[in-house]
């Protein structure tokens, strides 16, 4: 039997995990790698979940630059996988390129034996056997997070880089709006079907979603 190692890559912002963290590093058996801006911070939000961290300080978010650096590091790992949040829908398909592996985009299940793919919008799955070595990149929302006893092991991977290499800048960051946030991410939905034939009446509905904070 071969061990394959399962690892999940979490870009972390001024200390916050992305959404869908806990489930990614569930996928992965609690082994996880935190880069980015405050990752000591983020390490708590991972106590009963993770097994194993390994913290990569590396400032900022530079999804080039940090793939570069990854790749070289984590080269013995099989298979590495990110949440389907913005930092990890742009770090996967850079970190696959730079490793030559196949990317998994929209996964439901992530295994060394097989990937579950959400296609058309979730009404279908495409289960697929996957390359031996490979990048995925997990659904938020698409499995239950699970709890591990004691704490995690912590290590610490000094990030340092001579690239120069001209990467992807932030622009401007929106502040959250409730209304237009995907639908995995909210806590709370209202919703109108085809029996509703008036549009004052969505307009209504939009009223209460607002005032439900939905």
């Amino acid at each position: 039997v071969v061990l394959r190692m399962m690892r999940a890559i979490l870009p972390i912002r001024q200390a916050m995990s992305p959404t869908g963290f806990g489930e990614t590093v569930s996928e992965c058996d609690g082994h996880v790698v935190l880069i980015g801006e405050g990752c000591n911070e983020a390490a708590a939000q991972l106590h009963g979940i993770a097994r194993e961290i390994t913290i990569i300080e590396a400032g900022s978010f530079a999804p080039a630059a940090w793939a570069r650096f990854l790749a070289r590091h984590l080269a013995a790992d099989d298979i590495l996988v990110l949440p389907t949040s913005p930092d990890g829908r742009a770090l996967a398909p850079r970190l696959a390129h730079e490793l030559s592996v196949n990317l998994y985009a929209g996964a439901v299940r992530v295994s060394p034996s097989g990937v579950d793919l959400a296609r058309w919008g979730g009404r279908s799955i495409e289960s697929v056997v996957p390359a031996p070595r490979f990048v995925a990149t997990l659904q938020v929302g698409a499995r239950d997070i699970s709890r591990v006893p004691g704490d995690a092991v912590i290590s610490h991977l000094d990030y340092s880089t001579n690239d120069t290499t001209r990467d992807a800048t932030v622009g401007s960051i929106s502040p959250p709006d409730i209304t237009s946030i995907d639908l995995a991410e909210a806590s709370r939905i209202v919703a109108g079907g085809a029996g509703i034939a008036e549009e004052s009446t969505f307009v209504m509905l939009g009223s209460v979603a607002t005032a439900l904070g939905a």
